[in-house]
C-alpha cells in the first residue's frame, strides 16, 4: 500500500499558533521532508518530537524526488514543511505534491499559518483582488510590477531585511505613479511591525532593517 503524504503548516513566528492536527500529523509521520533540517529540529525539540528529517529546497536535486517515491511507495507515510507558515506557495513543495498524485498517494493539506493571509488581513489594503510574487527577481522588479498594477490593483511580495529599502527606494524612483504601500515585519512575533503610506512621501531609511518582510504596493482606492 503506498503511504500518505500531508503537506503541513508550521508557525510564522509564534509557537503558540501550533495546531493539534500539526501535532498528531507530524508525530504519526514515517518521515519529514522539510526546508531546513536545522529549523525543523529546533521546532520538533520544542515539542518533544523525534524524526527522520530529509532536506528539500530549491537546490535539492532529482535524487531527493526519487527517494520520496520510494519511501511512499514503501508504505511510508511522509509529511512535508517549511522553516515558517504554508508550504508550497514560495517554495518547491509542488514537486513532492505531483510526485505524489502520480504514484496515487492520498494527500492532505494540515492548514495552518500563512504570512501572506496574516499580512493581508492587517495590512489595511482596501481591495480584495492582488498578485504575488513570491521573492522579487534581482533586476527588472519594478518593471514587472508596474506592468502586473496596470490589470490588478495590488503586488505583494516577499522581502529580506538586505534588500527592503533598496526595493523600495527603486520603486519610489521609477514609478511615476502615486502608488501606496504596506510593509508587515517580523508578523507574529514580539517585535511585530505594520508600516503604511505613500511611496513617494516616506521616508525609508525609517525602516528597521531586521527580521522578515512581506510588501504590499497597491493604487490608491477611488
Amino acid at each position: 500500500m503506498v503511504g500518505k503524504f500531508f503537506v503541513v503548516a508550521t508557525p510564522i513566528g509564534n509557537l503558540k499558533d501550533i495546531s493539534q492536527r500539526f501535532l498528531e500529523t507530524i508525530s504519526a509521520s514515517d518521515i519529514i521532508f522539510c526546508e531546513d533540517t536545522r529549523e525543523t529540529r529546533k521546532l520538533l525539540n520544542f515539542f518533544d518530537i523525534k524524526k527522520n528529517l530529509h532536506s528539500f529546497h530549491q537546490q535539492s536535486d532529482f535524487s531527493k524526488i526519487l527517494f520520496f517515491e520510494k519511501e511512499l511507495k514503501n508504505g511510508k507515510n511522509i509529511s512535508y514543511i517549511v522553516d515558517a507558515g504554508t508550504p508550497c506557495i514560495s517554495d518547491p513543495g509542488w514537486k513532492l505534491v505531483n510526485k505524489a498524485r502520480e504514484v496515487g498517494s492520498f494527500i492532505e493539506a494540515i492548514p495552518g499559518p500563512s504570512s501572506l493571509t496574516t499580512f493581508f488581513s492587517i495590512s489595511g489594503i482596501p481591495y480584495s483582488k492582488f498578485t504575488f510574487l513570491g521573492f522579487l527577481k534581482k533586476r527588472g522588479f519594478v518593471k514587472e510590477i508596474l506592468d502586473i498594477l496596470k490589470i490588478v490593483p495590488c503586488v505583494i511580495f516577499f522581502e529580506n531585511k538586505f534588500r527592503i529599502k533598496k526595493v523600495l527606494e527603486e520603486i519610489k524612483i521609477k514609478s511615476k505613479l502615486n502608488l501606496n504601500f504596506s510593509i508587515g515585519r517580523e508578523l507574529t512575533k514580539l517585535n511585530q511591525e505594520i508600516i503604511s503610506g505613500e511611496i513617494q512621501n516616506f521616508d525609508f531609511d525609517k525602516i528597521i532593517k531586521k527580521g522578515e518582510f512581506i510588501v504590499g504596493v497597491f493604487l490608491p482606492k477611488k
